[in-house]
């Protein structure tokens, strides 16, 4: 995910989303302007993030159903993509080459189209 982030961010979009704990990873992120949460509360969802015309959701299977977030982005009709559906579309657009040496924290992020 968060080298999804990196992508819509220098691609000049809002990036936001929830975490469920701080690491050094999602500190860096935030250095490099992912707005990042950390409590289950859609209070926290920036007011950005909360139009359904011009925001993309993108979610880990590690999100389960019942998460407060990602129910209200269903209950307000927002397109919602898993993160294997993103990076299929991003593939069919441009070529990548990617090594992962371990699994990354999941996290939930919403990507806003300006």
């Amino acid at each position: 995910m968060s080298a999804l982030a990196r992508y819509f961010i220098h691609r000049g979009l809002v990036v936001a989303g929830y975490d469920k704990t701080p690491s050094t990873l999602t500190h860096q992120l935030e250095k490099e302007g992912m707005l990042i949460h950390y409590e289950e509360d859609i209070e926290e969802i920036p007011h950005v993030c909360k139009n359904p015309q011009s925001t993309l959701v993108i979610y880990t299977p590690a999100i389960p159903d019942t998460h407060k977030e990602l129910q209200f982005f269903r209950e307000k009709g927002f397109e919602i993509q898993k993160r294997a559906q993103v990076l299929e579309r991003l593939h069919a657009v441009i070529k990548v080459f990617a090594l992962q040496a371990r699994m990354e924290r999941p996290l939930l992020r919403r990507c806003v189209h300006t």
